[in-house]
């Protein structure tokens, strides 16, 4: 089955429901189907480098059907490195020719001015620095770039904004 993996494609699926054909498909061709655990979940694919973040209605849309408030919906998608969190490289073109392996500079050329920066810092809970990472707004949503200790890009996700909760 050749599947269309490729990043626009990937960022139509955000915000719809797991009961959307389309994310039914991807969901039965996962590595693992969906894996659901309190108020989120996931959709995997290790060997494309990518994952499908879910979370509850609440967390990723503004109006839903009552009753539907535990209902996943795609909140965000994660583009992986080679061999970041046991994943193969994701292969497909990223926005701005955006590649693993970029600098912070390289980042800052291609993308432009981020609207947030942040980590960096060492955590003494985990007894190490936390990544460091960049994002940009795409649309209405979040490009979030992840810069490893190497000073490397190592992750890319795209994100739904968190709707105000009423």
């Amino acid at each position: 089955m050749n599947v269309d993996f490729r990043f626009g494609r990937m960022s139509k699926l955000l915000r719809k429901p797991v009961t959307d054909p389309e994310v039914i498909a991807l969901a039965n061709i996962s590595d693992d189907v969906v894996n659901k655990s309190a108020h989120s979940g996931f959709i995997n694919f290790k060997n494309i480098g990518l994952t499908i973040m879910l979370k509850e209605a609440p967390w990723v849309i503004n109006y839903y059907k009552p009753g539907d408030e535990t209902v996943l919906y795609v909140d965000g998608i994660h583009f992986y490195s080679e061999g970041y969190e046991e994943h193969a490289k994701y292969s497909e073109e990223m926005p701005h020719g955006l590649n693993f392996g970029d600098t912070k500079d390289d980042v800052l050329k291609k993308m432009g001015e981020p609207y947030s920066t942040g980590g960096g810092n060492y955590v003494k809970l985990l007894n190490k620095n936390s990544p460091m990472w960049i994002k940009y707004m795409i649309g209405d949503d979040v490009l979030h770039i992840q810069i490893n200790n190497d000073e490397r890009v190592d992750l890319v996700s795209l994100s739904v904004i968190t709707p105000a909760i009423k």
